[in-house]
């Protein structure tokens, strides 16, 4: 077997422990799939039952394109406000040696979902700085980008009231999100605002969302509403159902009655909206879907946010599979893909924003990256990562790789 290498732009993976879920059948999960619950963080990787616990205390995590650094959102109380200012912290994947990057900005404030761009060079996030005693719903959230070492940090629409962050697009150059209630894709500098019909998680390719809605109806003399997820081509049309649950107003109202010291500002709305689907987010290969749903709904259980599982859906066979474990309080869910690529010629790194779309060499096996790159002469180095390609026989001339972004 002979190997060539290949020098590409992409992020470096790393582990830092492992633990085990037991009492579950173990999933396979592609990649990295990461879940925010609570304060401590934890990502699966390759199956279910391998669990690595994150070390530090962060809600709304994502994972940089192919894991190796965690932006997160850092909380500290304070008093004077109801709900805690936050900043945006990033972190190699084993979380030491993290890095304030909203901080030292001045932009303390409530900084939340920070969500890495396909190629990891930015991070967009949710920020508002609300006066003290003065909810974020009323100074209004706000979309901003940065870059991913903190710098060049802006507004995407200044003075726009509400603006929500969803997703990235694929291409890197605009985002998904919500302004004043209305579902929109925009520019990271503000230009081209597009009204669209969903907003929610962009698929891998760019060609469809994932959303969830809810639908008023009355089933058995019941009133209440339908949770859905929902499959859409981007610009809203060939919507289709994949799940959906029926909760009842007097199921939501019994479960209610039972906390009145945990009260949603929207008593239905909020609860709806924790009881799932939510949180919903593509796989990297584009096959599944993972979110975080109460099912089933137990109104006299334990609180509605305690109720939510991960749930993993799979668009070729209509599968559903609860993974194992205790989801209570989660805040997010992050899945990227792992640093063996498919052994083909003609590859997606960085969800598709890189593609090996020609290896002119026939007998091409596998690309995949090397942790031990050989020393560079005096005066160069690397632009991205190093990998090597192995083929079936030997070569006496170029490999061509092609590539399109």
């Amino acid at each position: 077997m002979r190997r060539w290498s290949v020098v590409l732009c992409v992020a470096l993976l790393g582990v830092w422990a492992t633990a085990v879920m037991a009492g579950e059948p173990p999933v396979p999960i592609e990649g990295r799939l990461l879940v925010s619950q609570g304060s401590w963080p934890y990502y699966m990787e390759g199956s279910s039952d391998n669990v690595v616990l994150l070390p530090f205390d962060g809600i709304q995590a994502d994972i940089s394109s192919l894991g190796d650094q965690v932006a997160y959102h850092v909380q500290t109380w304070v008093p004077s406000i109801h709900l805690p200012p936050g900043e945006v912290w990033k972190a190699p994947l084993g979380g030491f040696s993290p890095v304030d990057l909203t901080g030292p900005l001045g932009l303390g404030g409530i900084s939340c979902k920070p969500l890495w761009s396909p190629d990891a060079s930015k991070i967009a996030f949710d920020h508002s700085d609300p006066a003290p005693g003065q909810f974020p719903c009323y100074a209004g959230w706000h979309m901003w980008v940065m870059d991913a070492d903190g710098s060049n940090a802006h507004e995407v629409l200044p003075g726009t009231p509400c603006t929500g962050l969803q997703s990235w697009a694929p291409n890197g150059y605009r985002l998904l999100g919500c302004a004043g209630g209305v579902p929109i894709t925009v520019d990271t500098d503000g230009t081209n605002l597009q009204p669209v019909p969903n907003a929610g998680d962009w698929s891998p390719d760019g060609s469809k969302v994932v959303c969830s809605w809810t639908v008023e109806d009355t089933v058995n003399g019941q009133h209440g509403n339908w949770r859905q997820l929902v499959v859409s081509d981007i610009d809203g049309s060939s919507p289709e159902v994949v799940w959906q649950r029926f909760y009842s107003d007097a199921d939501l109202n019994a479960h209610l009655a039972l906390y009145p010291d945990v009260q949603p500002a929207n008593p239905f709305g909020d609860l709806l909206y924790w009881v799932g689907p939510s949180c919903q987010i593509w796989s990297p290969t584009g096959d599944r879907i993972a979110f975080v749903a109460a099912d089933p709904f137990d109104p006299a259980g334990c609180c509605y946010y305690a109720q939510d599982r991960v749930w993993v859906y799979e668009l070729d066979t209509g599968d559903l599979t609860q993974l194992p474990g205790d989801g209570s309080g989660l805040w997010g869910l992050s899945w990227n893909g792992d640093n063996t690529l498919p052994t083909d010629t003609e590859v997606t790194v960085c969800n598709t924003t890189v593609t090996f779309s020609e290896v002119s060499a026939p007998g091409v096996t596998t690309i995949i990256r090397d942790d031990d790159p050989p020393a560079l002469p005096s005066g160069y180095q690397f632009c991205g990562e190093y990998y090597n390609i192995s083929t079936t026989a030997p070569h006496s001339g170029l490999i061509t790789v092609s590539m399109t972004s």
